[in-house]
């Protein structure tokens, strides 16, 4: 059984709390992407 990490669209237009969140749910095991506006991430 393959096991693959939950997937997580992260949108968020500080960069500082984005990269952090980021890095915090990557360190969870989760696969994050980061997009930086809403309209983008959609």
């Amino acid at each position: 059984m393959e096991n693959k990490k939950p997937k997580i669209l992260l949108c968020e237009d500080d960069t500082n709390l984005g990269m952090v969140l980021k890095n915090y749910l990557e360190l969870n095991d989760y696969d994050v992407v980061l997009e930086r506006d809403g309209r983008l991430g959609l």
